[in-house]
C-alpha cells in the first residue's frame, strides 16, 4: 500500500510542555533557548518560532544527542524584536522560519554570525566587518519555486514541508514567492487536477517501490518580460501524454511560456533527475540584472531570485578589480558574473557542468571559451596544458579565478584552484561555514583573504551568502 504524506498534521510531540527563555539566532531555523529558573550552560534548547527575549512556553518534538527541539505553543512575554508575521502559514511552514523576528534584528543576527565565523578563523579575524548587502524588497521576491506535490488523482496539493517534520503543508499563497508565479502555479494545479494526474509515492512497505506520476513543480519567473517557464518533475511518465497536456496547458494559462518534462525516480532527496525534455514554448527566459539580458534556464543553476542575483551580481563587481586580461568562471552558470564583468577583462572561459547552461553560455558568450564538465577535472586540465586564451604561457593563466560552487564548498577543488596560480580569486559561498573552511585551506596555498562582504539573499531565514576576495599572499 502506498503512503501518503501526511497533510496538515503536526509531528507527534513526546508531549512534554516547557517553559523557556529565547536567547538568540543564529544558522538554524530554530532559536536558541534555555529552560526559565535554570541556567544556560550546557543546555541546546531549540525553538521554531521563538524570537530572542521571548518567554515561552513550548512543545517537545524530539530530544537529540546535541539539542532538544520544540515547537512553540504561547508567548508569555514578547521579546523586543518579535513582529507579527503576515504569512498564515509561518507556525507550520518550515519554509520562513524567522518571519516573526523584526527585520533588522534578522540582519542583525545574520552580521553577528558572520563575524563570529571570521573570529573562528586565523585567517580571517583580522579583518574589519562590512555591512551587510541587502535588499529592501521583502516579500514577493522569489522567482524560482520548487513546490513538492501531495493529495490525491483530482484533489492535488502542492505546499512545503513543516519544520523538523515530513509534513507537507498545503499552501495557498506564499507570500515571499512572485506574484506571477503563485498565478499560475494556481492555474497548472487546477488544470492537472482535471485531468486527475496522480501525485508520486514511495511505498515503504516495500523498499524499489513506487507508484503515481507527479513529484514537484518548478517554476521560474522572469520579472523583465512576465513570463514563466514551469517543469513538470515526474517519478513514472509513462502514463499520459505529458507533451500533448503541456500544449493545453499553454493554451489556456496566460503568462507560461514553457514547459519541460524532468523525470526523477530516485528514492532520496534529491529534486531533479538528470535530464530534461522540452515539450512546449520557449527554451529559455530571459532576465534583466543590473541591466544586462541573462539567460535563464528553468532546469539549471540560477539565483532563487533576479533580486539575489542583482545583489550577488554587485558584491562581485565591487570585489573585482577594474581591468584585468583573463577571467575564469568556474560553476558559471549560464555566466552570471561574466557577463557582469563584460568590459573588465579581455579574454574569459566558463566552466559548467550542466549541459543545459553550459551550451545557453556558448551561445551567449561566442568569443568565449565554454569548458562542459566536472569543475575539478577541468581546473586540472587546464593546469596542465594551459589551455586558457592568449599569447604566450605567461598570459595562458587566469589573472581573476571566479568561484561560486555548491552549497558543500569547494572540497579537494581547492587545490586544482591553486595549481592554476591565479593571483586573485573571488569566491561566492552559498553556505558562510563552507566559507570558512574554502578561504583557510585556500590559505594554505598562499591566498589571503582581503575582503568579505556577506549578502542576505533570503529575507525571513538563517540564510546568507559571502563573497570574498582573495590574492595571492606575495602581492
Amino acid at each position: 500500500m502506498s503512503r501518503e504524506p501526511t497533510i496538515a498534521r503536526p509531528i507527534a510531540p513526546t508531549g512534554d510542555l516547557l517553559t523557556v527563555r529565547v536567547t538568540s539566532l543564529d544558522g538554524e531555523g530554530a532559536s536558541l533557548a534555555h529552560v526559565e529558573g535554570e541556567s544556560a550552560k550546557g543546555q541546546n534548547v531549540r525553538v521554531y518560532g521563538g524570537v530572542p527575549g521571548d518567554l515561552a512556553v513550548v512543545e517537545v518534538l524530539s530530544r537529540g544527542r546535541n539539542a532538544t527541539w520544540t515547537k512553540l505553543l504561547r508567548v508569555v512575554e514578547q521579546g523586543p524584536d518579535r513582529t507579527p508575521a503576515p504569512c498564515v502559514h509561518a507556525r507550520a511552514c518550515g519554509g520562513c522560519p524567522w518571519q516573526a523576528v523584526s527585520r533588522p534584528a534578522q540582519r542583525g543576527a545574520k552580521a553577528e554570525r558572520l563575524r563570529r565565523l571570521m573570529d573562528s578563523s586565523h585567517n580571517l579575524r583580522s579583518l574589519p566587518s562590512r555591512p551587510l548587502r541587502w535588499s529592501s524588497r521583502d516579500f514577493g521576491f522569489r522567482t524560482k519555486v520548487q513546490m513538492p506535490v501531495g493529495g490525491r488523482p483530482g484533489a492535488l496539493i502542492t505546499g512545503l514541508y513543516g519544520p523538523h517534520s515530513k509534513t507537507l503543508v498545503p499552501i495557498g499563497e506564499c507570500i515571499v514567492q512572485h506574484p506571477l508565479a503563485e498565478s499560475v502555479r494556481r492555474a497548472v494545479l487546477e488544470r492537472l487536477n482535471e485531468h486527475r494526474v496522480a501525485p508520486w509515492y514511495v511505498n515503504d512497505a516495500s523498499e524499489g517501490d513506487a507508484s503515481g506520476e507527479l513529484r514537484t513543480l518548478l517554476l521560474r519567473v522572469s520579472e523583465h518580460e512576465a513570463q514563466v517557464a514551469l517543469i513538470l518533475i515526474v517519478g513514472d511518465p509513462t502514463k499520459r501524454d505529458w507533451r500533448a497536456l503541456s500544449q493545453q496547458l499553454m493554451g489556456e494559462i496566460p503568462h507560461l511560456a514553457s514547459i519541460g518534462l524532468n523525470v526523477n525516480s530516485a528514492q532520496q532527496n534529491v529534486v531533479l533527475g538528470p535530464n530534461t525534455t522540452h515539450l512546449a514554448g520557449r527554451a529559455l527566459l530571459n532576465e534583466s540584472i543590473l541591466g544586462m539580458d541573462v539567460d535563464v534556464d528553468a532546469a539549471s543553476f540560477f539565483q532563487t531570485s533576479a533580486v539575489g542575483a542583482t545583489l550577488l551580481a554587485e558584491a562581485v563587481l565591487d570585489a573585482s578589480p577594474m581591468a584585468f586580461p583573463h577571467l575564469l568562471e568556474v560553476y558559471s552558470g549560464t555566466g552570471l558574473f561574466t557577463r557582469a564583468l563584460r568590459g573588465r577583462y579581455r579574454h574569459a572561459t566558463l566552466i559548467e557542468r550542466s549541459d543545459g547552461s553550459a551550451r545557453t553560455a556558448a551561445a551567449r558568450f561566442p568569443d568565449a571559451r565554454v569548458i562542459h564538465g566536472d569543475a575539478e577535472s577541468a581546473l586540472r586540465s587546464l593546469a596542465r596544458e594551459r589551455l586558457l586564451p592568449g599569447e604566450g604561457a605567461a598570459e595562458g593563466s587566469p589573472d581573476l579565478i571566479l568561484l561560486d560552487p555548491p552549497r558543500g564548498g569547494l572540497g579537494s577543488a581547492v587545490d586544482a584552484v591553486a595549481a592554476l596560480g591565479p593571483p586573485l580569486v573571488v569566491l561566492v559561498s552559498c553556505s558562510p561555514d563552507a566559507f570558512v573552511k574554502d578561504v583557510d585551506r585556500l590559505a594554505t596555498h598562499g591566498y589571503e583573504a582581503v575582503r568579505v562582504e556577506g549578502v542576505d539573499l533570503f529575507p525571513h531565514t538563517p540564510h546568507f551568502e559571502v563573497v570574498t576576495l582573495l590574492q595571492k599572499a606575495h602581492l
